[in-house]
């Protein structure tokens, strides 16, 4: 653009410069006054189509391209074209690989406008780089993000500015469980956590499945704890496994930061009932080599009676119990009381659009841009495309175009954005599910990107905790090494960690 422009300017002024070196000035006719008006006319529709001109917007969203249906990214980039006259290039980046892409690109210098991903774990050292522009002016005078509840901004925020806006309302992970098991031993859903204990050893000795073998387990989950937070949570005010904070959270009662290893009595009274489920049996004993789709696999073909996952997810996973088992029937946990209230607790987190310094000199309309994308319609175009076009509906029943997409359909995509999204079809297994889960505690984030320490040390910390809860869980080491992981991390410097975080 800036390009076409100043060629112009130059051509303009070599014609001027051959007019002036003619000898003198032209006569003024009206042919010649005809071409000059044809000539301001001219210009003036050059300048009107260069306005004109789509500006080029780059992003980059974190997920396996496989989740979103087909041509659903060119719906959303037909959108943005006609709302903003932006011409979208979207980049889909598996799970997987998305971080090393984009600090390959990053490092390169060129890299999106736009990144799509979870609340980045050093927010502070990505501002204080200047790889990130705010967007707290945007929120506070949108029209739709203006009315947002400002809790859910708090992981994408630093220094009183927000970064980032999340795509998702975050809910607790929750228990999944099957329900057809509980009804065919005769069991009430859990409320204590005692009651949770025999339910999931009922699940493992009570041969639920019917099949006259003892194959069954109470419970599975994977190596990496991955969303295990609502077992934890049954003893401990935080979760000693949260992928980015690693026990460390904000106590509510005094919004001062604390770590549960900080707390030796509740952590191991989690890890005795954790060691008990075990060496009875209830918990999978292949849990420590299992990947979250192995623990999942189990789950969904009726290995365990127990599995964890976030609430939203839960119609794909009826949908592969039911093809595994016609009468398999799956909901989540409600609310269990824990030691310190119930166990469904959550720090507002979810996946979240940033805005990168590549966007500059094209801010205002890159924010705009984001916003649509983080918001109902543009969740909207992602998740499910448009009618005519990617789908149809037939009573209650959504027709994809492409048959392979009702696999990828999941419309916890939608119904938990930050602002209502009008389902295509009612959701009867998720809305019921939510409502099973009501009830759940909104904890103040963590942000410990704030600590230097931590920063530092975090990785260290992680290994420390994950390695040493392995062992005692599996009765590799006795309870008392506790102590160790305590005196490591302490070491690594948990409670500088605290003190940081609390300074600010």
């Amino acid at each position: 653009m800036k390009r076409r422009l100043l060629a112009g300017v130059c051509v303009a002024a070599m014609l001027g410069l051959q007019v002036g070196c003619s000898g003198g000035a032209a006569p003024t006719t009206q042919a010649a006054l005809d071409q000059k008006a044809e000539e301001t006319k001219a210009a003036g529709e050059s300048k009107e189509a260069a306005s004109q001109e789509s500006t080029p917007i780059w992003v980059a969203i974190r997920e396996d391209i496989n989740n979103f249906p087909e041509g659903t990214m060119d719906i959303l980039k037909e959108s943005v074209k006609e709302k903003f006259n932006v011409d979208l290039k979207i980049d889909c980046i598996s799970q997987s690989s998305y971080e090393e892409k984009l600090n390959v690109m990053i490092a390169s210098g060129s890299f999106p406008d736009i990144i799509r991903c979870e609340a980045i774990p050093r927010l502070g050292e990505a501002v204080e780089g200047g790889l990130l522009l705010p967007m707290t002016e945007f929120v506070k005078n949108d029209a739709l993000w203006s009315t947002a509840d400002p809790v859910i901004f708090g992981k994408y925020s630093y220094k009183g500015e927000i970064y980032g806006l999340p795509t998702i309302l975050d809910r607790p992970d929750s228990i999944y469980y099957r329900t057809d098991w509980l009804e065919k031993l005769g069991l009430s859903v859990p409320t204590t956590t005692d009651e949770l204990y025999e339910v999931l050893k009922a699940f493992a000795k009570n041969d639920p499945d019917g099949n006259g073998q003892d194959d069954t387990y109470g419970l599975t989950f994977p190596s990496n704890y991955l969303q295990t937070a609502p077992l934890w949570q049954l003893f401990l005010k935080g979760n000693p496994l949260d992928p980015n904070d690693f026990g460390f959270y904000t106590d509510p009662e005094t919004n001062q930061a604390d770590n549960v290893f900080n707390h030796k009595e509740d952590m191991a009274e989690a890890l005795i009932w954790f060691n008990k489920l075990y060496e009875e049996g209830i918990l999978d004993k292949e849990f420590v080599l299992n990947t979250k789709e192995d623990a999942e696999n189990k789950f969904v073909t009726g290995k365990a009676g127990a599995w964890v996952k976030g609430l939203m997810f839960i119609e794909p996973r009826q949908a592969k119990a039911a093809a595994a088992n016609p009468d398999a029937k799956i909901l989540s946990f409600p609310n269990i009381e824990g030691k310190y209230g119930t166990n469904l607790k959550i720090q507002p987190m979810g996946g979240s659009y940033y805005l990168t310094r590549s966007a500059q000199g094209k801010e205002d309309i890159a924010r705009q841009v984001l916003a649509y994308i983080a918001g109902p319609e543009g969740a909207t175009d992602i998740w499910i495309g448009k009618e005519g076009v990617t789908y149809n509906i037939e009573g209650d029943k959504i027709n994809w175009t492409n048959p392979d997409d009702a696999k990828k359909y999941n419309p916890g995509n939608l119904l938990l954005n930050p602002f209502p999204v009008d389902l295509p079809v009612p959701s009867t297994l998720l809305e019921a599910n939510m409502k099973e889960t009501e009830g759940y505690e909104m904890v103040p984030s963590i942000q410990t990107w704030n600590s230097p320490t931590y920063n530092e040390k975090g990785a260290d910390m992680k290994k420390v905790i994950i390695e040493g809860i392995t062992k005692i869980i599996i009765g590799e080491e006795p309870i008392e090494y506790l102590d160790t992981m305590i005196e490591t991390l302490n070491s690594l410097g948990m409670k500088e960690v605290c003190n940081e975080l609390n300074s600010k």
